[in-house]
């Protein structure tokens, strides 16, 4: 929309060409002209005299619907009175189609039309960033021909597109007039302007104006949500998926599986108030919000437990990373509830061969969980991984076999394998080494706990070895497997190479730092083979086995009786460590505990000279306040008692004053009253002398009436002139200006109204008003009589 350009404007280009920020349109410039006026508020909040320890609260009202237009109020309440400060109006008037945005105390100079310039406080509060929101804004809404007005200081602002000479180009402009007036073109009552305030003024179509309120939170504040440290939590259907920042609304994220709305107290956004950080950062701070809005609100659950079970949205992607132990809590309980109390979650990626091995081993009911449910209710402390719990319960399930009770092919391949890894590891012995049984037959490695180790039985298996690692060629009738892969397990569980347990046969060769066809292996078997036959006769690697095993039963039984022994002996060797331990632990917190104690006894003095300080302080202030107090009382009972005695004598004065008043009113009184009597004296003596002069007038009418009969011509004509000269004054006498002209007696003093006639006394004037209502000159219809005073 082109407007003439008035030689009166002085024009001021803003060098912003009419296609710059192309794609803004009706929504971004209302954005930036709302957001503003959103920001002068705060600045207006600023210039409160309120007290420092309370900053204002700005608040905004509900719209309130007066004069078909809705009205937006922008206050802040006094502290200690509870009075309440207008800082700014938003009005939409529907009848004009038009959106008015009112700062008040606020008045904007020329230099904020500067590129790049802005007089905004730094507050967290503040929307706007870039210094020119103002001038894009209007040019977006200019460029689709709405009419935008500013009116500010003294000056009057209206933006549009012109050529500018210097650049022969169109460019934005601002044609700047004086200011008409504090309150045109704002018709109601309550929406009045000051010259420090200013207006904002830009032509909306309703439906427009609809579409952009709802992008305001502050505006249209929502009704399901939970307020953090680091936003909103927006839940209202109406929100979902909405990104906001500062209650002003950024993006549409419903596509990319934002599922609730959010509104961020900080966030990096460009000018076009799209969001710079990559999407993984916002997934952050919702998975981070959440969970401080449940922490906040714990009614929440329920709806986050559903979205970690869906996962696929974008709120939960990083729950975990922030998830406490008390929302974790809150989420086990949930699926408890759901699927029951004997409920194993199992990653949905789980193998069959490890869901059979749970239904087998756990008999527990499996339920398939995303991983991202998994590690929260890992996190809860209420169940454990796979892993974990067959470990557990084969723990509660193992049961040691006597070394005594075992065949003695199965002592001679432990007490090999023990011989061979001697040979690297000096301290090991066949006493810290006992065999386990697992009634479900599974495939464990060994396992250490403290320096003892537990070999399931399956090791001493020479079938199920060669299963697992065959180290043999398959024509050997009698092969050291078992033995290496024992001294191997036994080796690696010292040095600490097995971190965590298996639970098959393939994880379990995983582990292995050799694979199964590695030569190092062979080599070893082969060896040990070798010198295992020769021990007969000269090795002393295997030899006392060998001769263990030709003993009779009884040096048998001797022979496990010693172990037995050496075993209790290294059973005692380790609590004696542990004893040490323990005494070493004690003495290390006794020291500690000194410490702490010396440290809060130190705190305590520390703490007790702090109260001595603050009862002395405040036992001063108190005198001070109190000293302080009593002068101002004793001040405020002299102004009390001087200005009682002000008072009284002004009472005194008043007294006086009025008794003076009231003799001057008698007295005028009196005067009236004899003003009155000298009037209708006058008037009478007036009245006397009309008369007489009436008689006299008729008198000479009928001397020249005589007289006329014998005069000559000469003497007619002039008696005939004095005759007439006699009914001139008769008439004269008749139409006098103070007589009223109905009973021709008393003194006119009443106007007859509408017509203004000052005709009749007040008698007669209020006979006609009564009667007729019909004026005696003009006959027009009368309404009322007014009394005049000469």
């Amino acid at each position: 929309m082109a407007y003439p350009i008035d030689v009166t404007f002085k024009s001021i280009s803003l060098t912003l060409t009419a296609n710059y920020a192309s794609t803004w349109k009706m929504w971004e410039g209302v954005r930036e002209l709302v957001q503003n006026w959103h920001d002068g508020v705060y600045q207006t909040a600023d210039k409160l005299d309120f007290p420092v320890s309370s900053d204002p609260v700005v608040q905004f009202s509900e719209p309130k619907q007066a004069n078909f237009c809705d009205i937006y109020e922008a206050y802040a309440e006094h502290p200690k009175d509870g009075k309440r400060h207008q800082l700014g109006l938003l009005c939409y008037d529907r009848v004009n189609s038009r959106l008015q945005m009112v700062n008040r105390h606020i008045a904007l100079h020329k230099r904020i039309l500067l590129m790049g310039y802005s007089n905004k406080a730094n507050k967290k509060e503040t929307i706007g960033q870039f210094g020119e929101g103002l001038k894009v804004g209007a040019l977006a809404l200019v460029r689709e021909g709405r009419l935008v007005t500013m009116e500010t200081n003294k000056d009057r602002w209206r933006f549009d597109l012109q050529e500018d000479p210097n650049f022969q180009e169109k460019v934005l402009a601002v044609y700047v007039t004086g200011r008409t007036g504090p309150n045109q073109n704002h018709p109601l009552s309550n929406f009045e302007l000051d010259a420090a305030d200013t207006c904002t003024t830009v032509h909306l179509k309703e439906e427009e104006w609809k579409q952009c309120v709802d992008k305001f939170l502050f505006l249209k504040p929502p009704v399901n949500c939970v307020k953090t440290e680091l936003g909103t939590l927006l839940l209202d259907p109406v929100n979902s998926g909405q990104l906001y920042v500062k209650g002003v609304w950024v993006s549409d994220l419903t596509e990319e599986d934002l599922s609730s709305g959010v509104d961020f107290i900080s966030l990096q956004i460009d000018r076009d108030r799209n969001a710079v950080p990559k999407p993984s950062e916002i997934d952050h701070l919702v998975s981070c919000m959440w969970i401080k809005v449940l922490e906040k609100d714990p009614s929440k659950a329920q709806q986050y437990y559903h979205l970690l079970k869906d996962d696929k949205h974008r709120d939960v992607r990083h729950a975990c990373q922030y998830t406490s132990s008390n929302v974790a809590l809150l989420m086990a309980n949930l699926f408890s509830l759901e699927y029951g109390e004997e409920a194993f979650p199992v990653s949905n990626q789980a193998t069959e061969e490890e869901l059979d091995m749970i239904k087998k081993e756990l008999q527990r009911k499996v339920v398939l969980c995303n991983q991202t449910l998994l590690d929260i209710l890992y996190k809860s402390g209420q169940h454990m991984s796979v892993v974990d719990a067959l470990a557990v319960h084969r723990a509660a399930s193992r049961t040691i076999i006597p070394f005594s009770t075992l065949s003695t092919e199965h002592r001679q391949v432990l007490q090999h394998a023990v011989c061979l890894a001697q040979m690297a590891e000096p301290t090991l012995s066949l006493a810290c080494i006992s065999v386990v049984d697992h009634p479900e037959n599974v495939l464990e490695p060994c396992k250490s706990h403290g320096s003892f180790i537990d070999v399931p039985r399956w090791f001493l298996d020479l079938e199920t070895t060669h299963h697992v690692c065959r180290l043999c060629s398959s024509q050997v009738t009698k092969c050291m497997c078992r033995e290496v892969h024992l001294c191997h397990n036994f080796l690696q569980l010292r040095r600490d190479m097995i971190s965590k347990p298996v639970q098959n046969i393939q994880a379990f060769q995983s582990y292995l730092p050799y694979r199964m066809d590695h030569p190092l292996m062979f080599v070893l078997t082969q060896v040990s083979q070798e010198v295992c036959e020769q021990a007969k006769s000269s090795s002393k690697f295997c030899q006392e086995i060998h001769n263990t095993s030709a003993m009779p039963s009884d040096q048998t039984a001797q022979q496990s009786h010693k172990i037995c022994e050496e075993r209790e002996s290294f059973l005692q060797q380790e609590i004696s460590k542990l004893e040490q331990q323990i005494a070493e632990i004690s003495d290390q917190h006794r020291v500690e505990y000194t410490k702490l104690q010396q440290e809060l006894q130190t705190f305590q003095q520390h703490q007790m000279s702090d109260e001595i300080q603050r009862v002395n302080i405040e036992q001063q202030l108190k005198a001070d306040y109190e000293k302080k107090l009593k002068g101002k009382i004793q001040q405020l009972e002299e102004q009390i008692k001087r200005a009682e005695d002000h008072n009284l004598e002004m009472a005194r004065n008043m007294n006086f004053e009025k008794q003076q008043r009231e003799k001057s009113d008698n007295k005028l009184q009196e005067l009236h009253q004899a003003m009155d009597m000298k009037e209708q004296t006058l008037f009478e003596e007036v009245l006397h002398w009309i008369e007489e002069h009436n008689n006299r007038t008729r008198s000479l009418q009928e001397i020249f009436k005589e007289n006329l009969e014998g005069a000559n011509s000469h003497e007619k004509v002039k008696f005939e002139t004095l005759c007439q000269l006699c009914d001139t004054l008769m008439e004269d006498l008749q139409v006098q200006r103070f007589v009223c002209s109905i009973c021709k007696i008393k003194k006119k003093d009443c106007a007859f109204q509408p017509c203004g006639h000052y005709q009749a006394c007040a008698a007669c004037a209020d006979h006609i008003l009564t009667t007729t209502r019909v004026c005696p000159v003009c006959n027009r219809h009368l309404t009322n009589v007014m009394k005049i005073y000469e």
